[in-house]
Order: structure tokens, then sequence, then C-alpha cells
């Protein structure tokens, strides 16, 4: 592990060399302004303080979607295709302007169409506020949640009037705290628990006003913008409303880092955070991922150094750069591209910004790095290899696809990740998850063919509890299509001897590894009907190690496991790819994962 003074070292650096600005990023932005409503009256200010918004986050780079007067059901449908569509933004902003009530603990947006005249209405004719936040916090690495949605409601008055007690109508102006956090997100409430949001005098309420006014504030950091906000609101409604925040962002957000010395002090500091980061995990992957994000880095030579260190097997794969085995000729038409398929992959790159060199239809180095650097700003798992998901986020139709036959690995041991530092270096929503899951256990993790794949230390887990914690974690025990994919799941953990347990029971030596997806049912025939696996897929594939499924003589073998055995008792290590059926209470000890 490297030992810096970085407070000597950042006072040194930055006098002697510039820094590299910030990724590209790819921002969007969902607005909705109601102000048409059917039965609550008209608002003014709605419509007008989504085009401000709109404008601002315009200038700052976002791709805006805006929305006046919709109904419940617009509300839905528009959310819906603009997260389908944006799924791999890295930050997403969404402002809801108009009227807001709550109910049992719960808050709701308005559509226009609302009438709310019994209790049963507010499901059918009403937003839930958390849902959208759930929703948009699963599609985007960072979300900014606006609410401005507690303006004196006469609907909502009303209602409480019709179905309640006056005084019950009185406890439930405006909105209520969220009842927890939204991880990855940060939400703000116009007005606090109990208070109404002022429309104010002029063409913009108070809130939107001061929002646009300090969104744009150069190299400041989310939070602080957000405490200006709150300073100004107060001061202009005479402490009559204070904004509500609730942060729980993994990562600090800058929306705009400006030139001159402060930009690139900023900038600096970015690129500082992450070589703490990757120095903290002191993993291949990490130091490879920070010389592909930051290669002019003056910290560059160190990483390099580092990440030497502790290369040490050959045909572990974990740089996007690394791949000068499948860059010219025959190789690379095995990998299924033609000619006019590169051509068209480096054409596109290019009109994206990303310099993938001259479109001469040959997958060279320089084409690697671009495909690398886009799915890395696309939230990809980045190895520089032309696969259907990255064709798809390119906007492309290729002739054929790639098989990403380089897989990409974290590490040849599991580890115990800081959720926080692996946040800096990873950019796998799916991974981000569930590592937050997984967080008390070692786990290793690598990408095949655009799925996620977890090896995780289960001590004292058996099968059904390993199925149980990969399904919080957003995935299933994994599943093989064929040897290949066989094969690196058995890559991935082979190097960490605790996924293995050595039994020299009865003739020769047994090697017993992690367990995954396949398991007999319980109305199979022995000893080898019913094998199936986890998500149903059809069992196309198998690699039975000889003599098995077996159904041993004294336990009941319900489920596969990685598995060799040798006669040779002089060999001190080895293990296989190969499966046995064993039963987990005597070699559960861990298991894989898939995400996809």
């Amino acid at each position: 592990m490297i030992r810096l003074n970085f407070q000597i070292l950042v006072t040194f650096v930055f006098f002697l060399f510039s820094v590299t600005a910030a990724l590209a990023e790819k921002r969007t932005a969902f607005l909705v302004g109601n102000g048409a409503y059917e039965h609550a009256g008209q608002l003014q200010n709605p419509s007008a303080d989504v085009r401000l918004i709109g404008s601002v986050l315009e200038d700052l780079d976002f791709e805006v979607s805006l929305y006046k007067d919709l109904t419940r059901a617009e509300i839905g449908q528009r959310l819906t295709r603009f997260l389908d569509a944006n799924d791999d933004a890295d930050v997403t902003i969404v402002y809801l302007a108009g009227h807001g009530m709550q109910f049992e603990g719960r808050n709701y947006f308005l559509g226009t169409d609302a009438k709310l005249e019994t209790e049963f209405d507010i499901l059918s004719e009403t937003t839930p506020i958390d849902s959208v936040i759930r929703a948009v916090q699963s599609k985007s690495r960072a979300s900014l949640i606006f609410i401005d949605a507690c303006r004196d409601n006469p609907l909502a008055t009303a209602f409480y009037n019709d179905n309640h007690s006056e005084s019950r109508a009185v406890q439930t102006r405006g909105l209520v705290p969220l009842a927890s956090s939204a991880k990855g997100a940060m939400v703000v409430f116009s007005a606090s628990a109990g208070q109404v949001a002022y429309d104010g005098t002029g063409a913009n309420s108070p809130f939107a006003a001061s929002v646009a006014r300090h969104l744009d504030t150069p190299n400041s950091e989310i939070l602080s913008v957000m405490k200006r906000v709150i300073g100004d609101v107060r001061l202009e409604t005479e402490n009559k409303q204070t904004p509500m925040i609730s942060n729980d962002l993994a990562t600090e957000i800058y929306l705009n880092i400006g030139e001159g010395e402060a930009g690139q002090t900023l900038a600096f500091q970015r690129e500082k955070a992450l070589f703490d980061a990757v120095s903290e995990m002191n993993s291949l992957r990490a130091w490879s991922v920070f010389l592909d994000r930051f290669p002019d880095s003056q910290f560059a030579s160190l990483a390099q150094q580092e990440r030497d260190s502790l290369a040490r097997s050959d045909n572990i794969v974990v740089a996007n750069l690394q791949i000068g085995q499948i860059e010219r000729g025959a190789e690379q038409e095995k990998l299924g591209l033609t000619v006019a398929d590169v051509r068209l992959v480096q054409t596109k790159l290019g009109t994206l910004g990303y310099d993938a060199g001259i479109a001469d239809g040959v997958m060279g180095s320089l084409t690697r790095k671009a495909i690398a650097d886009f799915q890395q700003a696309n939230e990809l798992p980045s190895t520089g290899v032309m696969t259907e998901f990255t064709a798809r986020a390119m906007g492309i139709q290729v002739s054929g696809m790639e098989v990403s036959s380089i897989p990409i690995y974290s590490s040849l041991d599991a580890r115990q990740w800081s959720p926080d530092a692996l946040a800096q270096v990873e950019t796998d929503p799916r991974l981000l998850r569930a590592a937050e899951v997984l967080k008390e256990r070692e786990i290793l993790y690598g990408w095949y063919n655009d799925h996620l794949y977890i090896g995780v230390l289960g001590w004292r887990l058996d099968w059904l509890g390993a199925q149980e914690l990969a399904e919080r974690a957003g995935g299933y025990l994994a599943v093989f299509a064929d040897q290949a994919e066989n094969d690196f799941a058995y890559e991935l953990v082979s190097r960490d001897d605790r996924f293995w347990q050595v039994s020299n029971a009865g003739q020769g030596r047994h090697t017993y590894g992690p367990t995954f997806g396949f398991y007999q049912k319980k109305e199979g025939r022995e000893p080898d009907g019913g094998w199936s696996w986890i998500n149903d897929q059809p069992v196309s594939f198998t690699n039975w190690s000889w003599g098995n499924p077996n159904n041993g003589v004294d336990y009941d073998s319900e489920y596969a496991a990685f598995y060799r055995w040798i006669s040779d008792l002089s060999i001190e290590k080895f293990t296989g790819n190969e499966w046995n059926d064993v039963d987990l209470p005597r070699t559960g000890r861990a298991f894989i994962m898939e995400i996809e």
C-alpha cells in the first residue's frame, strides 16, 4: 500500500502540473410544472418555475425533458419512458412543481385531473412521491429530486374537511419528512413539514428562483448550493418557509467546475480522491481503473508501480488497455466484427466525442480505449469490447457482436470492500447496490458478457440462505449457459484458497468449491432427474465430474458445486471447474451470484 504525505504532495504538485478536467457525465432532467388543475384552481408559478430551472440545467449540459399540466396517468407514463431512456445517467434531476398533499404518513403529487372526493381516490388520482424517488434512485448513479409541491392546496383542504375533523385538516398542511433515506439521492422539499411554499410576488416562487440562482455556482458541491438556497428562501419569506433536505448521496456532486485556479484545485482534488480510494482498495482492478481514468496523472507512475507489483498472473485481465492480443487480423474476425462494423463503431465514437482514431476498420488499441471510455461514462462494464449492450447504448447496429472473452476481475482474493471507496472506483450501479448489501462479507467480483458476477464467502450459510442473500443484493445464484461462462466463474474464484475445501476422505483427494444456481428439485428422480437452474433457464449445459450426480450414500445431494477429484496425493494444491452434487451443510462455505 502506498504511504504518501498528501498535504505536502498536493501543495507541490499543484504548482508544477495542470490538472485534468472532470470526465464527461451524462446528465438528464425530468421537470413537471402543474398549474391548470381542473378541480383546484389555477397556479401561475409552476410552469414558469420549471421553464426557469430547465434553462439553467440546459446551460449545465443536462438533457432536459420538460412537461406542463400532466394528469396522474401522464406523469407515470412520461416518467417511465424518461427513466427507461436514461437508465445510464450519471446525474438525474427530477423537479415536480404543483400541488401535493400528505395522507397517512405518505406524500403525494397531484395530477391536474385529481378530484379526491374520498380517501379511496388517493392512489388512483395521485402519484406517491416515495415511489417516484425509488424509481429514479434505481436508474441513476446520483439523483437530485426537488419536490416543490407544498403549496396551500384547496383540494387537500376540502378532502380533509369532508372526510376528517377540522383540526385534522389543519394538522395536515404541507408534506411530511421522508420515512427513510434514499441511498444515492438527495431529496429537497421546498418547505419543511407542516409549512406551505409561497409563490411570492415575482414571476417565480422564492424556492425556484433561489435554486435557479445558485445551481450553477462554480466549484460548489450540491449540499453547499442547497444551504445557500435555504438561506435565501428563509430571508425572502421572513422565516415562514424553510426548505427541507434529505441527503444520502454516495459521492460529491459538482454541477459546474469553473476555470482558473479554483477549478483546477477542485479537479485535482477529485483526482486525489480517486487515488485515495484506489490506495485503500489496493487491487489490480482499482489501480487499472485509475490509470485508465487519469492516464496523465501526476500519480500515474506510482499507480503503475503498485499495479505491476500486484500483477501476479498474466492470464487475469483487469485493465481496459490490456487487450493487445485481440487487436488485428484473424483475431478480430474471430470476435465477430467485420471491417465495416469496426468503421461504423469508430465513426460513431468520433461523433460522440471519443478519439477512436481514423475510421480504418482496424480494432486497434486507440479504438479499444475509446470503447472503454464510452463504457465507463455510460456505466457499462469497461472492457473495451463491443458487446450487444455497448452497441445498444451507442445507438448502432452491427452485423455481429463481440463476445466479451476478455473478462474483468476485481482481484485475486476476496475482500471486505468499503462501499464508499468502491463508489469512487466503479461506475456499475448494480455492483454499488450489491456492495451495500454484502458489505459485511468478503467478496470479489467480475464482468462477463455484461453480466456482473460476485463470489461471496458465505460461512455457515446454506444454499437457500445464499439464494436469499443473492436476491437481496439484486441477483440470483449464478447460471451457466455454456463452457465459457462456466470457466469464467471458475477463474473468478480459483485463486483464493478460502473458496475451496480439501478432503482426503476415501481414495484420493477431493476439492469442493463454491456453489451456484443449479439444484435438484424434491420430486426429481435420483440420481440425475429434476436438476434445474434457479431462474428456470433450460438445462442445455452441464459439467458434471465423472460419476456425478450420484446422491451420496449417507445424505441427500441436492446442489451443484465446483469440484475436482485426484488420486495423486503428492499434489499439494489443485482445484477444478467440473461439478459435484453436494449437501450444503457439509460444503457450504462460498457461492457465486450473478446480476443481469
